[in-house]
């Protein structure tokens, strides 16, 4: 039997192996999140939220309508597990073609090489397929799963093509990967992420490696990333709408008529291009050509979220039934704008003087009933969404006045884009949701200005620091109930305050005797006895000396609220001088007021965080804790299915090697039964780690070339994906199948 044979057998096998077991734990109907309005969008063909899935859509719908009545949702996972299945036979082709070249190296691939390459591409696969990440997704109704298929679809074709670039008509295989991105990007667009992968293997197949010929292809792999991202999934869309909005607007012409002038302009174009490319034999442009047609005709697959949503279905999410909606969906406008390699932070302030500026036009679809005038031009009256509610308008007003089709600019977008004070912003800004939730995250993870600093007290009765507790027990036996004498008692308490940077203690009370304290509330007239006698009374007061001598902490989280503070009285106070300066346009008070605004802003400066306190939160949360520990959970371990936000008990990664893991998660011998029988409790004792780590370092030496590509291929889908991402803190749900 040759090797084309066993290599298929055995791919086949794999992949029966993984659709039994993705078919024994499949879910039964609709999972959390985001599956149950798949599974409904995909069941009656309805838009789902942006930026759209409208190829999983198509799939999905024929898999529930084949499904009988009530397994319509149990279909559509059946199709994910199918998707995950087939992921799983192009991982092992992949696989045994890269094996397959090693063994090359060694000689010819035959007897004990065709096994190993078969073991090893079998326990790449099936390892995948029992991941703990992967298996997740695989077997309910959401998108990942065949994302993962057209991924590895695509990574497996251009091996495909390596394998036959030397024999005539490869070339097929480029414009089928290219169709198949096309495609992908109705799913989702992890596919794209392939790209440079992709290009190096073109590259290390065709020409000789050289240092500057890898930068050069790199460049050139990111240049038709960018392209594909921006050019063909926005830009097309966005010609389309230029051309739309002149043939409406400026031409007088019907709606849609500027869409198919765009679209006979496009093929036609194509369709010449490639006719000419062929004809005079330009293999490279040719080959351009019917890929970015492939290209397109893949993406087409969005003409059905447009045409669903003229239909007006139940589920109708933001209602994109024109190209200018359709734009603003797929650029998801509804989830807002978040900076990657420049802009605000969480405490960015706007400029004073221009605050915001207008956005886009938002350009809708309207009816406008105007009044001819004589010489032909017109005024318009009133416009409607609705052509049949214009009609009747323009008959109740007479002959003179007539329904327009044109777009009108609905005006959501003006004064809608803020202006952040450059002095505030920063470069690959992590921290910038300005969400209160968001905000204490963003100060723990990155340990703003010294926030997980353990706040301390101190007394000059007592050598040594203390804890709040501590320190309010101190005040509460050696301050304050010491049976001391009215000037005792006060020169403690002064001498207290002063300790803490407080020179007029009078301000907060006063001893009246030795069992009586008048306090006082700060910049106010309020004051009240308290009476040391009344233990109550006395705890009370022990926990209003902490508050205020805590406010004089300068480090830590205290110290930074208490900035923060001072900041938002200023602010008042600035807001005020203002007022007072525009109604008297007195030159002193504009000055005070200019003076005030000046200390204002740098106050707000010096708060602002540091390039280092921010990559720290990119270290520590987005790369540690988002990406890095869904990495070993996978590869060392899980501690419970639990979602985790930080603490030692929930979603940590977990190896089952008890003195590593206390250093991290505690005392290993006091784990409950509870806590051992949690589903997610797995401990692979660093084993797939090692032998990935080995195998890297195998392949590395072995075939530098295909170490290359594969890396990339990891690096592009999981560290380039947490960058692109910039995720804020405090995630609704665990965010492992992104990766």
């Amino acid at each position: 039997m040759n090797y084309q044979r066993i290599n298929n057998l055995t791919g086949w096998a794999i992949w029966l192996i993984a659709t039994i077991v993705y078919f024994l734990t499949i879910e039964p109907t609709s999972s959390f999140w985001d599956c149950g309005e798949f599974i409904a969008s995909a069941y009656k063909l309805q838009v789902g939220h942006p930026p759209g899935a409208p190829f999983f859509m198509m799939v999905a719908n024929v898999f529930s309508q084949l499904a009988p009545a009530g397994y319509e949702a149990t279909a559509v996972n059946v199709m994910s597990a199918l998707c995950s299945s087939f992921t799983i036979l192009f991982l092992f082709w992949s696989i045994t073609h890269l094996g397959r070249k090693l063994a090359r190296k060694e000689g010819d691939v035959e007897g004990g090489s065709v096994l190993g390459v078969m073991v090893a591409g079998a326990i790449g696969a099936l390892a995948y397929t029992f991941s703990d990440s992967f298996w997740f997704s695989a077997v309910e109704g959401e998108v990942y799963a065949m994302s993962s298929l057209f991924t590895a679809a695509v990574f497996w074709a251009i091996l495909k093509w390596e394998s036959l670039s030397d024999r005539g008509g490869e070339l097929r295989w480029i414009i089928l990967i290219a169709y198949l991105m096309g495609l992908s990007i109705g799913v989702h667009l992890l596919n794209l992420l392939a790209i440079p992968a992709i290009a190096f293997v073109y590259y290390f197949k065709k020409y000789k490696f050289s240092w500057a010929g890898a930068a050069i292809t790199l460049v050139v792999s990111l240049v038709i990333l960018g392209i594909v991202q921006t050019g063909v999934i926005q830009y097309s869309v966005k010609l389309a709408g230029s051309f739309e909005l002149l043939f409406v607007n400026s031409f007088g012409m019907g709606f849609n008529t500027g869409i198919i002038a765009y679209a006979i302009l496009l093929i036609g174009g194509l369709g010449a291009l490639i006719w000419f490319s062929q004809k005079k034999g330009m293999l490279a442009l040719n080959t351009a050509s019917l890929g970015i047609t492939m290209l397109l005709i893949g993406y087409s697959t969005f003409a059905l979220i447009v045409i669903r949503s003229a239909a007006n279905p139940p589920m109708d999410e933001n209602n994109p039934e024109n190209i200018f909606a359709l734009l603003s969906y797929l650029n998801r406008e509804q989830y807002g704008d978040r900076p990657l390699m420049h802009g605000q932070f969480f405490n960015t302030p706007t400029l004073d003087s221009n605050p915001y500026s207008n956005g886009a036009k938002t350009w809708v679809k309207s009816f406008s009933v105007v009044r001819e005038r004589r010489g032909g031009s017109t005024v318009l009256v009133r416009s409607f969404r609705n052509q049949q509610e214009a009609n009747q308008y323009a008959q109740e007003l007479g002959n003179d006045h007539k329904v327009v089709q044109e777009y009108l600019d609905s005006g959501e977008k003006k004064g809608a884009v803020p202006n952040y004070d450059p002095a505030m912003t920063g470069f690959f800004p992590r921290m910038y949701s300005s969400q209160a939730n968001h905000i204490r995250e963003y100060k723990k993870w990155s340990n703003f200005k010294g926030w997980n600093k353990t706040r301390v007290f101190s007394s000059p009765f007592l050598d040594q620091m203390m804890t709040q507790e501590e320190f309010e027990q101190h005040l509460d036996v050696v301050i304050l109930g010491n049976g001391k004498d009215q000037a005792q008692l006060q020169r403690d308490l002064n001498r207290l305050f002063k300790s803490y940077g407080l020179s007029k203690p009078t301000d907060f009370f006063t001893v009246r005797s030795a069992d009586e304290i008048i306090v006082r509330a700060p910049g106010s007239d309020q004051q009240q006895l308290a009476v040391l006698s009344d233990d109550q009374v006395r705890l009370a007061l022990v926990g209003y000396l902490t508050d205020v001598l805590s406010d004089n902490l300068q480090e830590g989280r205290v110290a930074v609220q208490n900035e923060e503070r001072r900041i938002q009285e200023l602010e008042g106070y600035v807001r005020q001088l203002i007022a007072r300066a525009n109604a008297t346009q007195n030159i002193d008070d504009v000055q005070l007021a200019e003076s005030y605004q000046k200390t204002l802003r740098d106050k707000k400066i010096s708060l602002t965080p540091s390039f280092s306190e921010d990559k720290r939160y990119f270290t520590s949360y987005q790369m540690n804790w988002m990406y890095f520990r869904y990495f070993l959970w996978n590869y060392a371990g899980k501690q419970n299915d639990i979602q985790g936000h930080g603490g030692f008990q929930e979603g940590n990664w977990l190896s089952g090697v008890d003195f590593i893991d206390e250093q991290r998660l505690g005392n290993r011998d006091q784990i409950s039964d509870q806590q051992k029988s949690n589903k997610g409790w797995n401990r692979f004792y660093y084993l797939p780690l090692l032998f990935g780590l080995l195998g890297l370092v195998f392949h590395l030496v072995k075939a530098p070339k295909d170490f290359t590509v594969v890396s990339l291929l990891f690096l592009l889908t999981g560290v380039a994906i947490v960058v692109y991402l910039n995720q804020y803190p405090r995630q609704p749900r665990e965010r492992d199948y992104a990766y």
